[in-house]
């Protein structure tokens, strides 16, 4: 025999303890079941030698004792007992063929051994000695926490390395229980049983490792079954069964005592102690009763504060705790809880999320339910219904995302948070709960089912917003949300695209377009689905496109349809004023409204070279100059034609205006419109289709050519009565319509000028430009006589020649100041008319009153000028005044004026200087303009100069060397006399404060003296 393991006991054990080990810790050390026979040999603390042989007879645990009995009266007889100290040492040879089991049974050894240490205070060590490992396991120390629990360390040393391992003790009068505990840097931690008997007598039970217990118990009360593998529980009612059931009950209550403990001092794992293994089926007990016993366990656990969380230790039953089937499932389902405000502090730790699901699974296997029954235990379907019940709004049973975010933390996305939810529950089963509960988010901010709702296929947000917050569809009622990624391969109530959504707001238009009263929805969401349409060029959904147009004066609304509906004849409507050129703009009150789109479809596209794309595709319109090539009956030159049918062989390239009939109708009834067509016609139409009025010839079907006109639009022109008269029957447009309607407007006769085509639309309608504009100027016949007349008069003075009258006009168009130059000559020649007539008579009554004072006056010829209002004077005229007295003689120069101020010539200023004190300066105010002069006024009013002559003589100096001067010389004689320069004309202004200071003609004698 090989000698495989040396077991040494030693402590206080007495020799009676030593039959107990010899009796029942067979089941410690079964290693000696192995071979057939153990020499058993040891030796006492006092020196005194101690031998005896286990031999194995027969394969039954009776004869197994029955040896053991000898074995003892052998060790009895080898030695004399007496109190102290023992040791005890047992050899276990065993053959090469039980290696494996020996390895196995003394790693079980290793498990147990610190808890033989735990319950047997006799023991201070164990030492297991293998040729290649020594370990043992020493008591190192007891400490009482409180009654009935205390600490245990034991030291463990593996061939010389220390360790030391804690373990806490609950003891009552029956029976104690053990769980281990570990000091990390974060404080305890309650450890797991990994492979230890959880039934001990003294020593364990080895077979009890899977009894459903979450620690170890130990009694010495217990009585074992014959394999030693267990104990009797729940068989009968024999007092074997009665007190093993009693152990187990005491345990119960230890095992809750325990839980308060480290619970108290926040160890961590505490959900160590609350995971009961499943039950096992063994023969040594039923399953009732144990099943029994063991739910009142799970009743008392989950009463007992035992879950740490955040803010304080709660009873399971008060606690979240997560539970999946999956992995990380628990964790992930932690981290969504934790983030509820109303579970965030009745969770356990995150760490022990895990331990704590695996307790509460452990219950329901022991209370045959399903764990998600306890109030406590939180599955993905219980989180699925809170979050249903607690979401719903008010007015509906159905969740939103507003009451979500209220319920999660304000950190929390809580979009984020529903992705989270939604790849948890798939991965833990439940993507039932998914399908069939109102927590998927639609895009409308409501929770409902996965199956009531679309996969949107990118459809356009602008889709949506007309649908839903114009027409009020619930597009994105039926939408999920697209941010939600965990379900991004999910089908749900299948797929929606842009064409889908497309096709139902145009049906929701068409429905609401059938109710004939085009709302504000619909003028909404038309512009903006056409403009979406256009914009992500969708052309297939253009034809028959209900849209509107707008009323001008009260804003109703007209429906039309884009582009021709198919075999309807209708005319392709007009784009938005805005959309056509800027020169055609000003028109668009002659084309009805009601076939021209509404603004609002400009305003959402504002873009030209839009509207230009979608006319090119012949939706609508921006010209309204059309072009066709048909057969045309419609000769005006030739008209009247002969009896028959008239049209042309072949079809013609004709150009029309569209609309053209609504548009005659809207302008025969308002003068307004009817100028504005004119103008339209003459200054837009012309310049547009300018070869409609080029002449045309074609074989017709008479069988003759006729000439003809490609403007189509030239007809109704020609032929309908359009012209409004002031009544209610229109006129046909002739020179005498036409003027009476364009004469108080804005139009005027130059738009004919130098515009052939212009002339050509005039020669088509049958209106000469000379009867136009005869009726144009005047409106009356004895006028239109007198017009005739001029004209007649103007090519008299020309002598018949017309092209002098045609030189004046080129004279008049190209000289834009030609006209004020002549209206300028007109007034000068009125002025100095005026003028002679004025001085003649202001001479005449100076010349009465001088004669009356004793004067002598006569006409010299020379030096008479009168200054009226604007100083003209013709020099060639210029009149002298002598006036004597008593032989001398006087010159004097007489100045009528309506201003502060007259003027001199030149000549007339040096006259002045070479006579000296013999030339006089009369001035006679007239008064203003139309004043009719008096006798008297004159007389009293006029007042002569004496010392003019010397205070002129600078000035005239100054004159003489003009040529070379001319702009600097502005040297005054003094600040009443001034030279002026005009027009290369020099004059003295001479101001009135010079003869307000004169001598009035009753003095005149008495100061010439």
């Amino acid at each position: 025999m090989e000698e495989v393991a040396h077991l040494i006991y030693h402590g206080s054990t007495k020799l009676e303890d030593a039959n107990t080990i010899g009796q029942y810790g067979s089941g410690f050390l079964t290693t000696y079941l192995l071979s057939p026979e153990i020499d058993v040999s040891g030796q006492l603390d006092d020196g005194r030698p101690f031998s005896f042989r286990l031999k194995r007879e027969i394969d039954s645990t009776k004869a197994l004792i029955d040896s053991m009995d000898r074995a003892w009266d052998e060790f009895d007889a080898s030695t004399h007992v007496k109190e102290g100290n023992f040791t005890t040492s047992f050899r276990y040879p065993v053959t090469d063929k039980s290696v494996g089991t020996v390895e196995e049974g003394i790693k079980t050894l290793k498990q147990c051994a610190p808890f033989v240490i735990v319950f047997n205070r006799q023991f201070q060590s164990i030492n297991i000695e293998f040729p290649e490992e020594t370990t043992t396991y020493e008591g190192v120390d007891r400490v009482l926490l409180e009654e009935g629990l205390q600490i245990v360390k034991v030291g463990v040393s593996i061939n010389g390395s220390l360790s030391e391992s804690m373990y806490l003790l609950a003891e009552s009068e029956l029976t104690s229980v053990t769980i281990p505990v570990a000091r990390t840097d974060n404080g305890a931690v309650c450890a797991p049983l990994e492979g230890v008997p959880r039934l001990f007598l003294g020593f364990p039970l080895v077979g009890t490792e899977a009894f459903s217990f979450p620690a170890v118990i130990n009694s010495f009360e217990f009585t074992p079954t014959e394999n030693r593998d267990g104990v009797f529980l729940g068989q009968s009612e024999n007092e074997t069964n009665l007190t093993n059931q009693a152990v187990i009950e005491e345990a119960c209550d230890l095992q809750v005592k325990l839980i308060e403990f480290v619970t108290k001092r926040r160890c961590a794992n505490t959900h160590t102690l609350s995971d009961i293994p499943s039950i096992s089926e063994q023969s040594w007990f039923k399953r009732d009763w144990l099943q029994n016993q063991l739910s009142r366990l799970v009743y008392q656990v989950r009463q007992t504060p035992g879950v740490i969380g955040p803010d304080s230790a709660l009873p399971p039953e008060d606690s979240i705790i997560p539970l999946s089937s999956e992995g990380t499932g628990t964790v992930t389902l932690w981290d969504l809880l934790s983030q509820v405000k109303v579970f965030r502090h009745k969770l356990p730790a995150r760490n022990e999320a895990d331990g704590w699901c695996k307790a509460v699974e452990s219950w329901a296997a022991i209370t045959d339910c399903d764990a998600a029954s306890f109030v406590e235990g939180y599955d993905g379907s219980k989180l699925v219904s809170f979050i249903e019940n607690t979401t719903k709004d008010d007015d509906t049973d159905i969740g939103t995302l507003e009451k979500l975010e209220n319920i999660l933390h304000e950190d929390v996305d809580a979009v984020e948070w529903l992705d989270r939810l939604y790849r948890f529950l798939k991965d833990d089963g439940f993507d039932n709960l998914i399908r069939d509960s109102h927590i998927v988010l639609d895009q409308a901010g409501y929770l409902d089912k996965l199956s009531n709702l679309f996969h949107d296929i990118n459809i356009g947000e602008e889709l949506k917003s007309i649908g839903d917050d114009v027409l009020d569809m619930g597009i994105r009622r039926r939408l999920r949300d697209t941010r939600l990624a965990s379900l991004v391969d999910e089908i749900g109530k299948g797929e929606l695209t842009n064409k889908d959504v497309i096709q139902e707001i145009v049906d929701k238009l068409e429905e609401l377009c059938s109710e004939g009263i085009l709302g504000d929805n619909f003028t909404q969401a038309s512009p903006r689905l056409l403009a979406w349409l256009v914009n992500n060029e969708q052309w297939g959904h253009l034809t028959g496109f209900p849209a509107f147009s707008s009323r001008p004066d009260d804003g109703s609304c007209e429906l039309l349809w884009l582009g021709q509906r198919g075999g309807e004849d209708v005319e392709v409507p007009l784009a938005p004023v805005k959309a056509w050129t800027e020169d055609l703009q000003q028109y668009a009150d002659l084309f009805p409204w009601r076939y021209i789109m509404a603004e609002e479809f400009f305003t959402v596209m504002p873009e030209v070279d839009v509207w230009q794309t979608l006319s090119g595709r012949e939706y609508v319109r921006t010209d309204v100059v059309v072009i066709s090539n048909e057969p045309h009956g419609d000769f005006l030159p030739y008209e009247p034609l002969p009896d028959g049918e008239h049209k042309t062989v072949e079809a013609v390239a004709l150009t029309d205006l569209i609309f053209r009939a609504s548009v005659i109708d809207r302008v025969r009834n308002s003068q307004t419109r009817a100028r504005l067509f004119w103008r339209f016609l003459t200054e837009w139409l012309i310049k547009r289709d300018p070869e409609g009025l080029e002449i045309r010839t074609a074989e017709c079907e008479c069988g003759a050519s006729h000439r003809y006109y490609p403007a189509k639009w030239l007809v109704p022109v020609y032929r309908r009565n359009w012209v409004p008269q002031g009544n209610d029957t229109p006129d046909r447009a002739t020179a005498q319509s036409l003027a009476r309607l364009l004469r108080d407007s804005d139009w005027t006769l130059d738009v004919l000028s130098d515009n052939p085509i212009a002339l050509k639309l005039l020669e088509a309608i049958e209106v000469t430009r000379l009867d136009l504009m005869r009726h144009f100027v005047v409106s009356d016949d004895k006028s239109r006589s007198e017009l005739d007349e001029t004209i007649t008069d103007i090519l008299a003075s020309t002598g018949g020649d017309l092209s002098h009258v045609r030189d004046f006009v080129d004279d008049m168009k190209t000289d834009e100041d030609l006209p004020q130059h002549l209206a300028d000559r007109r007034e000068r020649r009125r002025i100095v008319c005026e003028n002679k007539l004025l001085g003649g008579l202001v001479e005449n009554l100076v010349k009465e009153g001088l004669e009356i004072e004793g004067f002598t006056v006569k006409r010299t010829g020379i030096g008479s000028d009168f200054e009226i209002e604007y100083d003209i004077i013709e020099e060639d005229e210029e009149i002298g005044i002598e006036l004597s007295l008593k032989g001398r003689s006087w010159l004097i120069e007489v100045k009528a004026t309506r201003e502060q101020r007259v003027r001199m010539t030149a000549r007339q200023a040096k006259t002045a200087v070479n006579r000296g004190e013999e030339f006089l300066l009369c001035v006679v105010p007239v008064g203003h303009l139309g004043t009719v002069l008096q006798k008297n006024d004159v007389r009293e009013n006029m007042r002569f100069v004496q010392d003019l002559g010397p205070r002129l003589q600078p000035l005239c100096a100054e004159l003489d060397t003009l040529d070379e001067l001319r702009d600097d010389v502005t040297t005054p004689s003094d600040n009443d006399i001034q030279l002026e320069i005009e027009a290369g004309t020099a004059r003295i202004r001479v101001d009135n404060a010079v003869w307000q200071n004169g001598v009035c003609i009753s003095d005149l004698s008495t100061q010439l003296k």
